[in-house]
């Protein structure tokens, strides 16, 4: 085998081993991304909205209280959704 094509055969396993990684990293980002998408989902559960804006209205002036509920009524009916509507 010539040197040129232990060289070549060097630089094809260099490039299979890089997109072996590259894979396995893309992977552990699918995960990674997968797991905070399920907790931002749990945090942003109803309850946890309801609770967040009666504390909010508990400091807030009462002045401010129906819009404090307005949006969390909008935040539970984008949750409801699973998201906001494409476009916005």
């Amino acid at each position: 085998m010539s040197f040129l094509d232990r060289m070549k055969d060097a630089a094809e396993n260099a490039v299979d081993k890089v997109k072996d990684v590259a894979e396995d990293v893309a992977d552990k980002v699918q995960d990674v991304a997968e797991d905070v998408a399920d907790k931002a989902k749990d945090l942003a559960s109803d309850e946890n909205i309801e609770r967040a804006a009666e504390k909010l209205k508990s400091v807030a002036p009462d002045a401010v209280d129906a819009k404090i509920d307005a949006l969390a009524d909008k935040a539970q009916q984008l949750n409801d959704r699973g998201g906001p509507p494409a476009g916005a």
